[in-house]
């Protein structure tokens, strides 16, 4: 019997830690700290978006909006404007920031 119940706790345990979700890669971004440039005024397939500077990635990214709760008016702001962020790639060839928080600094 006491087999048979180390046996449950045993698969109950490796059950719950393979079921568990783990992060995908593409939201890795976590706290990261960003420059909002403004809108990007080229005209391509990927380009006329707000373009945002994030620490630790070597080419800026564009994105479309930002979270409802964040405060920032981008319509009426000085830029660059300084923020800190949480953020996730698209996986799309344009690669664009999708903002889940941010709060200017």
């Amino acid at each position: 019997m006491k087999i048979a119940n180390l046996l449950l706790a045993l698969t109950l345990l490796l059950t719950i830690s393979f079921s568990c979700k783990s992060d995908d890669e593409n939201t890795k971004y976590v706290d990261s700290v960003g420059l909002i440039f403004g809108l990007d005024s080229a005209t391509c397939g990927c380009c006329g978006n707000w373009i945002i500077e994030i620490d630790g990635e070597l080419n800026p990214h564009q994105f479309l909006v930002l979270p409802d709760n964040s405060g920032i008016d981008l319509y009426n702001a000085e830029f660059p404007i300084s923020v800190t962020l949480n953020w996730t790639e698209t996986p799309s060839d344009c690669k664009f920031a999708i903002i889940s928080e941010i709060v200017a600094n």
